[in-house]
């Protein structure tokens, strides 16, 4: 067997974790021992060409090259260190040390363990061998670059080191899930004695009890460019400590960065990097020369930076880049890297220091970039004391802003913060005032793009807007109805007052990222054979719009039977159009090559067998759209009203000997082969009270909704339409579902033969052809039986199986064409799964006095 063939892939790396010979577990250590020369993870090396292909080279030579590290016993580090608690995350495991003085210690595990990181049912499959692979993709010595680095940028840190705890005694109850492994050894809290630190939260708090609290922003901003610089993507709120000092005027705090395990984090491989696109996971990008999507790079802090950031404008950002371009000079950066171990450097050293330098150089791109990102929309709150806000609108479009502490006495104190805002860069301004009696002045006769919100608190707030002011359209003031705020006049500003105490409502976490994610679709039926869709889901955010400001839904596709396209869109807007109604928008296109079965019309049509389908099949372009206002009057319950519209258009050429043209001749006046513009008035209502919209096992949906069309040129035909469904589910238990669903309509006026209601196929009528009977009216019964047969865990994802049984009745009637009296019944059964509980995929057989027909799709059709 060649070396190759014995490298392993994911199925073997629990086991390589298990039998490495080499690896940090399986050293013996004495008691007079003081270092030893271990790798940390071997098995990361030990995969093959095709896995690395996939997952990357990453780290995993580093993981696999014995160290010389030092053994680190209880008893002896720093006169002896006792475990105060066991801590770590959802990955790393840690022990936290005190020694005689009370200064406290971390020991932090550098070997991580995903399993708890994800969810129950992805943890015997392949997800969690693959997680755990990838941690090959952070740099375990990496941390011991970054001291000298923030050293000569001013900043706190601890200064770790690499060590080896034995099966040491001292362990007592940790003994078991400790001994034996590598840790980064380093100070909890790297301050002088005698000062305090505090969590990120308890900073926040001390910030919004007294404004006299404040925050190094500036070091903040450093330490932040040293992120971007080291590829550090993982700095949300609790990866940071603060130094508490006092001074004159109050509380004043310094951040301490901690926790650097993502330093160098690497992205390699196929899939690592078709998950880091913008529309899955950026944050993993990678250590690159140059950051690809640096918002994306920056999710984690996404909350952390807008709370402590928001003072600093483009010039604070400038200065500090300098500084950091500055001291970061190629000598330090050679120097600090150095500080890994020798046969690390040799390894990946070199490279390292030459993406530190490129990635230093392009510092000011970067970080301007994502300056604009966070400056786009600002939010920035008072405190619980009195605090005066004011607004100067200069000619030039920009906002100067300047908030003051006001003493009990009513005049200002102190500036608490300046800084410019500009049209350029910003599109809104949230200010929040929060607790106690606030002054928001508003003056200056220029004119802004900015929107300005100004959000007041519980206490009695006043707002003052100059005469003079000109942007009243683009000025929103937030604030109690019911209570003894002082308004400005309604023509300065927009007044959004209520009597409900969440108009005062301040959340620090409210930032969602919008999002573009691809959107896909597959089906099978007997006409359309296999259809394929692409398309995207865009998901935009806004101020309290929960939960979301926009959605567009875009998909086009393909039936590869037919060689027909199709497109799609929906676009729904909540509570747009006066704060209480939402716009909703639907475009269904059925073109080029649109082909749809037609059968003449009633209830009794033919379909002989010697007659092939294509000739019932009839190929014309259709366009049918819809734009509504809607309103929720309750959380099941929404109607709708608006306008809607139709295109409809037949080539000849694409007809020619197909059924289409026999009914052509034989009503001459339906000019079918002339392109028609509809405009009409739609309004229905939607209740829905299932339990899930995806598979339902309780509640009901009904939908019903009226429409009218009059043809804009020619004869101006016009036609109405009343259609409803009501879906009913009830849950007899181990497992079993019965979907009921009762649908029909009615059409009066005259309708072309491409508006009639339309009875077979995947939509109402299984075991039949899709549009197989057509007339002015339809009733239809669907009934299913869903019973989950079991659970499964394989080991490429877990899920569910289970069983359809269904009936499907229906007809249609007509004034004209054959109307045999008669019920049309199909009816059979199939599978569904749900893979990891992510999609449903459902397939059936139907039968009926039509054939057998296949059907394959995701999503139940009810």
């Amino acid at each position: 067997m060649t070396p190759e063939a014995r490298r392993l892939s994911i199925p073997g790396l629990l086991l390589a974790f298990v039998l490495s010979s080499n690896s940090a577990s399986a050293q013996s250590i004495s008691p007079q021992q003081d270092s030893i020369t271990t790798a940390i993870a071997p098995e990361y090396d030990q995969v093959s060409k095709g896995h690395r292909f996939w997952f990357g080279d990453n780290y995993r030579n580093v993981w696999a090259t014995p160290v010389k590290m030092r053994v680190f016993r209880l008893n002896e580090e720093k006169g002896g260190l006792k475990i105060t608690e066991r801590g770590g995350g959802q990955q790393t495991k840690s022990l936290r040390l005190e020694d005689a003085s009370g200064k406290e210690y971390v020991l932090r595990t550098i070997q991580k363990d995903p399993e708890k990181a994800l969810p129950e049912n992805l943890r015997p499959t392949v997800a969690k061998d693959i997680v755990q692979d990838q941690i090959s993709a952070s740099h375990p010595f990496g941390a011991m670059v970054v001291p000298p680095l923030a050293e000569s940028l001013g900043l706190l840190h601890a200064k770790p080191e690499v060590v080896y705890l034995p099966d040491d005694p001292a362990l007592g109850e940790f003994r078991e899930d400790f001994a034996n492994a590598v840790y980064l050894f380093e100070e909890r809290e790297p301050i002088a004695a005698g000062l305090d630190t505090d969590n990120t939260e308890k900073v926040l708090e001390k910030l919004e009890e007294d404004n006299d609290t404040r925050v190094n922003q500036r070091a903040v901003l450093r330490a932040r460019l040293l992120d971007m610089v080291i590829g550090d993507w993982d700095r949300h709120e609790d990866q940071w400590r603060w130094r508490q000092v006092e001074d004159e005027v109050g509380d004043y705090y310094d951040p301490i960065p901690r926790d650097r395990d993502q330093v160098f984090f690497t992205n390699d491989g196929v899939i690592p990097k078709i998950g880091s696109r913008e529309w899955l996971l950026p944050k993993f990008q990678g250590f690159d020369k140059e950051i690809r999507d640096v918002d994306g790079f920056n999710f984690n802090a996404r909350f952390f930076d807008r709370l402590f950031l928001m003072e600093l404008g483009e010039e604070d950002w400038r200065k500090e880049i300098a500084f950091v371009q500055q001291q970061l000079t190629d000598e330090l950066l050679r120097r600090a890297v150095r500080e890994m171990p020798k046969p690390v450097y040799e390894l990946s050293g070199e490279e390292i220091t030459s993406t530190l330098i490129a990635r230093r150089d392009d510092l000011q791109n970067q970080a301007l970039e994502y300056y604009r990102f966070l400056a786009e929309k600002v939010d920035i709150a008072g405190s619980d004391k009195h605090e005066e806000f004011n607004f100067s609108y200069q000619p030039n479009g920009n906002i100067d802003l300047k908030i003051y502490k006001i003493k009990k006495e009513g005049d200002r104190d102190r500036l608490l913060l300046a800084r410019t805002f500009t049209p350029d860069h910003t599109k809104e301004l949230r200010l929040f005032g929060r607790g106690d009696e606030d002054l928001f002045k508003v003056e200056g006769s220029g004119k802004s793009k900015i929107k300005v919100r100004l959000i007041g608190g519980g206490s009695a707030d006043t707002f003052v807007v100059t005469e003079d002011f000109r942007n009243p359209g683009r000025l929103l003031i937030y604030d109690r109805k019911d209570g003894d705020n002082k308004l400005p006049k309604g023509n300065l500003a927009k007044l959004r007052v209520s009597n409900d105490t969440i108009v005062n409502y301040y959340n620090p976490r409210s930032f969602e990222y919008d999002v573009l994610m691809p959107a896909a679709t597959v089906g099978y039926n007997q006409d359309d054979g296999i259809l394929l869709g692409v398309g995207f889901n865009y998901v935009k955010q806004g101020f309290r719009k929960d939960p979301y400001a926009a959605r567009h839904r875009f998909i086009v596709g393909h039936a590869l039977a037919t060689n027909a396209f199709f497109g799609t869109y929906e676009g729904e807007f909540p509570k747009l159009i006066a704060r209480r109604f939402d716009l909703g928008i639907e475009l269904d296109a059925r073109a080029p090559n649109n082909t749809s079965n037609f059968f003449g019309i009633g209830n009794g049509t033919d379909f002989p067998d010697e007659q092939s389908i294509r000739y019932y099949r009839t190929r014309y372009d259709f366009v049918n759209g819809q734009v509504t206002l809607q309103r929720l009057l309750g959380p099941k319950f929404k109607v709708y009203a608006g306008l809607a519209g139709q295109y409809y258009n037949m080539d000849p050429s694409d007809n020619v000997g197909r059924f289409i043209n026999t009914y052509s001749e034989q009503n001459p006046g339906l000019d079918l082969f002339e392109r028609k513009y509809y405009g009409g008035l739609i309004g229905g209502f939607t209740l829905d009270t299932r339990d899930k919209s995806i598979m339902p096992t309780s509640g009901m949906y009904w939908n019903a909704n009226l429409r009218g069309f009059s043809q804009l040129q020619g004869e101006e035909n016009k036609y109405g339409q009343l259609q409803s469904e009501l879906g009913l589910y009830f849950n007899l238990g181990s497992n079993f579902v019965i979907a009921n669903r009762v649908g029909g309509g009615t059409t009066f006026g005259d309708p072309a033969f491409f508006q009639l209601l339309y009875l077979g196929g995947t939509q109402n009528l299984r075991g039949f052809r899709n549009f197989r009977f057509a007339g002015e009216q339809m009733l239809y019964h669907n009934i299913e039986l869903r019973m989950k047969l079991f659970d499964f865990t394989s080991y490429l994802f877990p899920g569910s199986v289970g069983l359809i049984g269904f009936n499907d009745v229906g007809r249609v009637w007509s004034d004209e064409g054959v109307d045999e009296s008669g019920w049309h019944d199909g009816f059979g059964g199939g599978l569904y799964v749900t893979p990891a509980e992510l999609v449903l995929i459902h397939g059936v057989v139907g039968f009926s006095e039509d054939g057998v027909l296949p059907y394959l799709s995701i999503g139940f059709r009810f």
